[in-house]
C-alpha cells in the first residue's frame, strides 16, 4: 500500500478506521472460513496472499471488495 503524496496525520487515522482495518478484518474472516492464507513478506513491506475462487471473475470480486484494493501497488 503506498502513497504518491504524504498523508496528513488527520486523514491518517480517518484511513485507518474506514479502510485498512476494514480490509485487514475481511481478510481474517476470508482466513478463518478456509478462502485465503498469507501474510507478510519478512524484511519486506509486502505481503502475499493465495485466495481459493472458483472462477477469475470471482477472485476479482473478492479482491475489489477490499476497501483498500484502490490503495495497492
Amino acid at each position: 500500500i503506498g502513497f504518491s503524496t504524504p498523508v496528513a496525520p488527520g486523514q491518517l487515522a480517518g484511513m485507518l478506521e474506514g479502510v485498512y482495518i476494514p480490509s485487514f478484518q475481511m481478510l481474517e474472516k476470508w482466513e478463518s472460513e478456509k478462502k485465503v492464507t498469507g501474510g507478510f513478506l519478512a524484511a519486506q513491506r509486502a505481503g502475499a496472499i493465495i485466495m481459493e475462487a472458483s472462477s477469475a471473475e470471482e477472485l476479482s470480486s473478492k479482491m475489489t471488495s477490499l476497501p483498500f484494493w484502490g490503495l495497492l501497488n
